[in-house]
């Protein structure tokens, strides 16, 4: 068996990556940072050189024998996505890295191995792995011609980059644009130089990386394949079974609601993309989103028409454990309206004060005004259905998602309630099963104990009567 070794183009991303490093430690380190560069490069050309990749009959078998040996065996049963990324250097050289996954991965984005060959050969060799790992034996190129199932154009990008973030994030980026704002207004130099770099930091580079990411989005299914492409300078692909999706999420921000939007996404075991999860759609028009949901995941749409609200005995608990958030806020406005003196700081800070006035204002009444409007949101957004082999969770407030979780790929259960919420009989229930980024878990609003405890109930009584079939799910 002929083996394969990574194109020489990997070598040249190493050499040029470690001499980034070089120059940066050069200012500490001095001309011993050379020697260091120089002996990562040598160990990269002998890692190069001494790692091998067979691909067998059942699994791929990889050989590293540099400083030290070692052998990886990755059966194709057990790999969940084998995805396609080419880089602003793979696309000038004209190679693509194939990257390999498995389910059980923690860190899906942490490849369990890669191998970046010539793009006809990855593509060619991408080909016959779908045929073992996805029963596909359509190729790439066949692929390509599928239309997408929904069309996203450069405005649902950019709208996705801005809003599809928490709204607590968007919230920061605006006051570190205002506070910019304000600050040139008045001619302070240095605020306005520290707030724009906040702004860039916090906001402006996650935006762009986004809108890089997600540029030329396509999705489509095959099948029982789904494959999501997306890419501008570095392009990505990635394909997985439908019985490797655990559950599946309708998120609206709340700038996303005021637009009428949301955003569709997936939890799957070794699969995960900058954000921690596929996205399936990004910020489209609500009903487009759930046509999609309808025609990409069929599986997951079940009738959830027996839904239940939170009880307003809920409004307790939610708004005394809300207040609890507020007092470090309302003390140190307290304390900054006693005790601060912006005079006595700095003898130009006087024209501050009037503005500290209204920031030590906020501290003391915004966190009451949003505990109160915090937990009257949750008490309308809130819900909690169950289905023969899915369940929802419509969990949040401001920010809220619907999640539809297959009992099947539940790990473990947990029902509990604080001192307060015990006293009207209530809990929330928390479900954890292997997602996109390890162990992740979800929980529900606040319900009656009984009605929380039928989830973990289901989920024995499928593996009991034998509805849990582990089979299906290879």
């Amino acid at each position: 068996m002929v083996p394969f070794r990574n194109h020489p183009i990997v070598l040249v991303k190493n050499v040029i990556a470690y001499l980034v490093l070089g120059l940066s430690l050069m200012f500490v380190m001095g001309p011993s940072a050379f020697l260091l560069t120089f002996a990562l490069v040598m160990l990269s050309v002998l890692w190069w050189l001494r790692t091998l990749y067979y691909f067998e009959e059942t699994e791929l078998h990889v050989v590293r024998d540099t400083v030290f040996k070692n052998d990886t065996h990755i059966q194709y049963s057990k790999l969940a996505t084998v995805d396609v990324r080419r880089s602003l250097l793979d696309r000038l050289a004209g190679t693509a890295m194939l990257s390999f996954t498995i389910n059980s991965a923690v860190n899906p984005n942490v490849s369990e191995a890669s191998l970046t060959l010539k793009q006809d050969i990855a593509l060619k060799l991408r080909d016959k792995l779908s045929e073992k790992v996805f029963n596909k034996s359509m190729t790439v190129e066949e692929d390509m011609n599928i239309p997408s199932e929904v069309k996203v154009s450069n405005l649902d990008i950019v709208l996705y980059a801005v809003f599809g973030q928490s709204s607590l994030n968007v919230l920061w980026g605006f006051a570190f644009l205002l506070f910019s704002l304000f600050s040139a207004w008045n001619g302070e130099l240095e605020a306005f130089v520290g707030s724009i770099t906040m702004l860039v930091v916090t906001n402006v580079i996650p935006w762009v990386t986004v809108i890089l990411r997600y540029c030329n989005y396509r999705i489509y299914r095959v099948a029982d394949t789904i494959t999501v492409e997306s890419g501008l300078i570095s392009t990505y692909r990635t394909s997985f079974k439908i019985n490797k999706i655990n559950s599946v999420g309708i998120r609206e921000t709340f700038f996303a609601k005021l637009m009428g939007r949301a955003i569709l996404e997936a939890e799957v075991v070794g699969v995960a993309d900058s954000t921690g999860r596929p996205v399936l759609c990004p910020l489209k028009p609500k009903s487009d989103v759930e046509r999609l949901f309808r025609t990409i995941v069929p599986e997951f749409v079940v009738d959830m028409g027996n839904a239940v609200s939170q009880p307003r005995s809920a409004m307790v608990p939610m708004v005394m454990y809300n207040l609890l958030y507020t007092v470090p806020f309302m003390v140190a406005g307290i304390l900054a309206y006693m005790y601060l003196d912006l005079s006595a700081l700095h003898p130009s800070w006087t024209m501050w004060e009037p503005y500290a006035l209204v920031v030590e204002f906020l501290l003391v009444v915004g966190p009451l005004v949003l505990a109160v409007a915090h937990a009257v949101v949750a008490q309308r957004e809130r819900s909690f259905a169950m289905a023969d082999d899915m369940f929802l969770f419509v969990h949040g407030a401001f920010d809220s998602v619907s999640q539809y979780i297959n009992y099947d790929k539940v790990q473990m259960v947990d029902v509990s309630s604080s001192p307060l919420s015990r006293r009207f009989g209530l809990s929330r229930c928390m479900v954890a099963m292997m997602s996109s980024m390890g162990f992740r878990g979800f929980t529900s609003g606040y319900f009656p104990t009984e009605v929380l405890e039928k989830v973990g109930a289901e989920v024995m009584s499928r593996i009991k009567d034998g509805r849990y079939d582990h089979r299906r799910y290879y």
